[in-house]
């Protein structure tokens, strides 16, 4: 059937145009009309819609070829009659786009918030046609998403994965990267590194604290309290850097950034499961110069507990100014829940950077048989371990004597507790951690094939980690440390304040 002869199919095309297009112009007009509508009457089918978006087409100065175009469509649309209207909105039904209404009134004062409403609803209609597949696609991702996201709320993911941590916050600070979900369903996180020597000399960060605790040095009583200050370099602008978590299987990316301002090339080493061209030691993994950038692709392999560090020559001096931190790889099927803290133990030291920063390791050699043969004392002397670097301090969590006084890790009795540990301090050969008062089931390496011992004291080669699990069954305080006394002196040493209340680990906030 056809009207005035156009057929359906013209009719329908014609008021498709009309609606979707010439509303577009009513949004035009509203901004740039020259006022030609004030008294104009509509006496045809009503359509006033169309009208006035014909009608500022010509008051505007946007009149152009496009336009013309489609004022001639919205002409043709009222010169067809009011009788065309039911037919194409039955045809318009059967697509699922609403019927615009008809008027007959003939002032042409137009309701601008009832247009903008229509234009508004049409839009999104038209959007969500074009973009079905897309929305689909988000909805899918959402589900998919889900129990990702709830997984990673119940290991207490930070949800503010950029503000730099202090000591305090770093205990428990979980960075689980942005997550993506691939049609495979396989998890894909993607982590940022921001390396930073800041030209060689470090950024100065505070390794005191001002807070009163047993066994910490005091300000004396006629001296004004001034922190001690240590040029770091860092990752994210932290020392240590920040804990990446992700389950085994997952396709983890770590794209490492070497700012303008650093001096030296740096690199990202990690101990776990991966292909040689992400190890961080050869290619273009293994020297990232400033200003560039590179991303480590692996899958996380296995279930663990593993640092990362800047592997760079000479690796003491990168790992010792700060650049290293924590991964933990967490087994498919989540272990017991437990409150879990991170604890990285690490060093400082001056002897060759100075107060400044500004000065740089002289690394260890191998001799040549000519100075061997010239100076052997000289070559014992330069070889012999314990003439190198000395550290000057030594913390848990980057702080020396964090965690006393006030500032003391506040523990509920009863309370399953979890404990990723990780020994990065420089230039001693071994370290260790004690627990007062308790004993602890500890795993090496915090792997499902670790066999599990059960003691209250743990030796750290430098590199080594590992897991442990504990609850207090009385009050009290009581002291976590290196049962290396010399290390406990200079600021390896914290305190757990536990009691019967549950709350939050620093009392103070």
């Amino acid at each position: 059937m056809s009207i005035i002869g156009f057929s359906n199919e013209c009719l329908l095309l014609l008021e498709i145009l009309t609606r979707y297009l010439l509303l577009l112009e009513i949004l035009t007009f509203y901004t740039y009309s020259k006022c030609f509508l004030n008294y104009y009457t509509v006496v045809s089918t009503g359509r006033k819609l169309y009208i006035l978006s014909l009608l500022s087409v010509s008051g505007s100065d946007m009149f152009n070829k496009y336009t013309l175009i489609i004022s001639i469509f919205a002409v043709a649309t009222l010169l067809i009659g009011t009788a065309v209207t039911p037919i194409v909105n039955a045809q318009l039904q059967t697509l699922g786009v609403p019927a615009l209404e008809t008027t007959t009134n003939t002032t042409a004062a137009v309701n601008t918030t009832s247009i903008q409403s229509q234009i508004s609803g049409l839009q999104k209609q038209l959007y969500n046609a074009q973009h079905a597949d897309q929305i689909k696609q988000q909805a899918d991702d959402a589900k998919l998403l889900q129990p990702i996201a709830q997984s990673d709320k119940a290991k207490n993911c930070a949800i503010d994965q950029h503000t730099p941590t202090t000591f305090k916050t770093y205990l428990t600070h979980f960075a689980c990267g942005h997550v993506t979900v691939l049609a495979n369903g396989t998890t894909v996180r993607h982590f940022t590194l921001i390396a930073d020597d800041y030209n060689g000399t470090g950024t100065p960060i505070q390794i005191s604290t001002n807070t009163p605790g047993l066994g910490k040095p005091l300000t004396s009583y006629n001296q004004t309290y001034k922190p001690v200050i240590f040029h770091a370099w860092t990752f994210n602008g932290t020392v240590p850097g920040p804990t990446m978590r992700f389950t085994e299987g997952d396709h983890v990316q770590i794209t490492v950034r070497v700012t303008n301002d650093s001096k030296f090339p740096h690199s990202l080493h990690m101990h776990s499961i991966h292909p040689g061209a992400m190890d961080g030691m050869s290619g273009a993994a293994g020297m990232i110069e400033p200003g560039k950038s590179l991303t480590y692709n692996f899958v996380a392999n296995p279930a663990g507990v593993y640092p990362y560090h800047c592997h760079i020559f000479p690796v003491q001096e990168h790992i010792s100014r700060g650049l290293y931190g924590m991964m933990i790889i967490d087994p498919k099927t989540p272990r017991p829940q437990a409150t879990e803290m991170v604890m990285m133990l690490n060093s400082y030291t001056y002897s060759f950077q100075g107060v400044n920063g500004s000065g740089h390791l002289t690394p260890t050699l191998p001799a040549t048989q000519q100075q061997i043969e010239k100076n052997l004392t000289d070559v014992t002397q330069k070889s012999d371990e314990n003439n190198g670097p000395d550290n000057q301090f030594y913390s848990v969590n980057g702080m020396p004597f964090g965690y006393v006084g006030k500032d003391s890790v506040h523990l509920t009795t009863g309370t399953p507790y979890r404990i990723y540990l990780a020994n990065m301090v420089e230039f001693d050969p071994v370290n260790s951690f004690h627990m007062h008062g308790n004993l602890f089931n500890y795993w090496p390496s915090g792997t499902l094939n670790s066999s599990k011992i059960y003691t209250d004291i743990v030796t750290l080669g430098q590199g080594d980690r590992g897991m442990l699990e504990f609850h207090y069954n009385f009050p009290g305080q009581f002291m976590f440390h290196a049962h290396i006394n010399h290390f406990s002196d200079l600021g390896w040493i914290g305190f757990f304040s536990v009691d019967n209340k549950p709350g939050p680990f620093f009392n103070n906030g």
